[in-house]
């Protein structure tokens, strides 16, 4: 007699689908290796500021609930200090890829990190 399988029940992963799992994400690892070169910071919405990753240096930024620094050191940059109560911003630690951010939510600061040649928009 056979027996019934269960609805609901996984089966487990087999080599295959471990190898099918990692194909899939190997995009989502490739777009976003490539080291950035500028960042932009915003504030509040606005753009504020572009500024190379090339030259060590560290930004200070207006936010709603006061004064935050940016650092750029290496070619990375982080939040250095902030006035926000968890301070996640600055947890985030070291970014040097282009597409990732800085996001301080009580500060409304985002500091994200762009590649060369990059576009908003193109017109003809």
């Amino acid at each position: 007699m056979q027996k019934m399988r269960r609805k609901g029940r996984l089966r487990p992963l087999k080599p295959p689908d471990i190898f099918l799992f990692f194909l899939f994400l190997l995009p989502l690892f490739l777009m976003h290796g490539e080291k950035g070169e500028v960042i932009e910071i915003w504030v509040d919405g606005k753009h504020v500021l572009d500024c190379s990753l090339k030259k060590d240096t560290i930004l200070v930024v207006e936010g709603k609930l006061g004064t935050s620094r940016v650092e750029i050191r290496e070619g990375k940059v982080r939040m250095l200090e902030s006035p926000c109560p968890l301070k996640l911003c600055m947890r985030r630690g070291w970014i040097e890829k282009r597409g990732e951010e800085i996001i301080c939510v009580p500060q409304r600061i985002v500091v994200r990190i762009k590649g060369r040649d990059e576009y908003d928009a193109v017109t003809h």
